[in-house]
């Protein structure tokens, strides 16, 4: 099968093209994205009574019970599906 050299250059730039993409969109989630979302939760989470939604709990057998965990784990959920 003959593959011209213009075919191979294209393929060549798309890769290219999806790998910058990639990095960039990579680049994106870690420096702006995760800050806004964690911010914008805790912000939420602030204006709630300490309790289930407690962002400072340290004891894990306390946060493996309560709401919180819970929540996050709706959080992580819903970005998974989107």
């Amino acid at each position: 099968m003959y593959v011209s050299c213009s075919y191979v250059c294209l393929c060549v730039r798309s890769c290219i093209f999806v790998c910058v993409c990639f990095w960039q969109t990579q680049v994106y989630l870690k420096d702006s994205w995760v800050p806004t979302l964690r911010s914008s939760i805790k912000t939420c989470l602030d204006a709630v009574s300490k309790g289930w939604y407690n962002m400072e709990e340290s004891n894990s057998e306390v946060y493996q019970e309560s709401k919180l965990k819970k929540l996050m784990n709706l959080i992580k959920f819903a970005m998974q599906v989107q």
